[in-house]
């Protein structure tokens, strides 16, 4: 098992007064109008109406928090050391005063906020319960319910082995997947322009604003599997999309309305990354990273998740993620990295 200090790879034995619609223009999370939203089999929720701003000109911002005692060697996550590198990364990202004063730019009271983790590298390398909860509790402090708040996946068994207690219940913090009682995927299809498909019902009718909650690993059909990947697990056909490493399914998936207007947030996990053979659970390849990348931009987060990955490879991830470019290149984000201001805080 493998532990990155910030300079060398080492081996271990065990295992402000701003409108919410002004601010997402300024941060780039602002997006156009692209068409109508996905068929779905009756909505579950209201769904708040998004930005549709045109993204500014300019670099587009990705926070990078680390703290080499979140994890520890044997990968056991110190959930308040977590807890403080996400408040150091919200403050950076914002460039608010308050953490409640950033989040209450992007969400409402009136949302129902999905936190899209992934857990199907269960269950060594998935989005810790320790960063979803805590940014289920940031979020609850900028006065969004907390019933209002999802933590969610494809499968219950999956959030199971990762980690997580099911809650589908009146209170808490909600913790299900599309295979819970009562949403599994739409019952009409979607044409997104490169395929069709259904949608899983907590994406297209629960939830009105989503934080996209990937963790960092490699995947040995697209490279890395992060930001824009995570789209295929919204999905009842992913297989049918990995064809040519995911281009240009990905870029139109993530396109759609029912993820792009509604996606806020990018928050990463780094803390125990997958640095080969992904991306499934294979522990001869962890790496205790101990960070936590956040963007507004998916396509930089992914840029700045694969120099991470390729830093602590010590070489080139392989293939290359062709699906992140094309997703730079055809208006999703930022691959370009003169283009990309990585801010990294170092605390612990």
């Amino acid at each position: 098992r493998l532990h990155y200090n910030g300079n060398e790879v080492t081996m271990s034995d065990n295992k402000e007064g701003v409108t919410r619609r002004g601010f997402l223009q300024a941060a780039g999370a602002g997006v156009a109008a692209l068409g109508a939203a996905a068929c779905g089999a009756g909505s579950l929720a209201q769904s708040a109406e998004a930005p549709k701003e045109e993204k500014p000109a300019g670099k587009s911002r990705v926070v990078l928090v680390r703290d080499p005692k979140s994890v520890s060697a044997d990968e056991k996550v110190d959930a308040a050391a977590v807890g403080k590198m996400l408040d150091e990364g919200l403050l950076a990202l914002f460039g608010t005063k308050t953490i409640e004063e950033g989040l209450e730019k992007v969400f409402t009271p009136k949302d129902v906020v999905g936190i899209r983790v992934n857990c199907n590298g269960q269950p060594g390398v998935v989005t810790q319960p320790a960063l979803a909860h805590a940014i289920a509790s940031r979020l609850a402090r900028a006065k969004v319910p907390e019933n209002n708040i999802v933590i969610w996946e494809r499968r219950e068994d999956e959030l199971e082995s990762g980690g997580y207690k099911i809650n589908t219940g009146k209170t808490g913090v909600r913790v299900l997947a599309t295979d819970s009682d009562g949403f599994g995927f739409d019952e009409k299809e979607t044409d997104f322009g490169s395929g069709k498909t259904c949608w899983s019902r907590i994406q297209s009718s629960l939830v009105t604003a989503s934080v996209n909650a990937p963790v960092v690993k490699t995947n040995t059909g697209f490279g890395i599997t992060n930001a824009i990947k995570y789209v295929t697990g919204l999905i009842n056909n992913p297989g049918e999309f990995h064809d040519n490493k995911g281009v240009p399914y990905c870029t139109d998936l993530y396109k759609h309305p029912v993820v792009k207007d509604k996606t806020r947030l990018v928050i990463a996990d780094a803390l125990v990354i997958l640095t080969d053979r992904g991306p499934h659970d294979d522990p001869r390849f962890h790496a205790v990273y101990g960070g936590i990348l956040l963007g507004f931009d998916p396509v930089a987060v992914d840029r700045i998740a694969m120099e991470i990955l390729e830093k602590v490879r010590g070489k080139p991830v392989r293939p290359f993620p062709d699906h992140v470019k094309h997703a730079g290149d055809n208006g999703l984000g930022v691959f370009d990295r003169e283009r990309i201001e990585l801010v990294e805080k170092v605390i612990g």
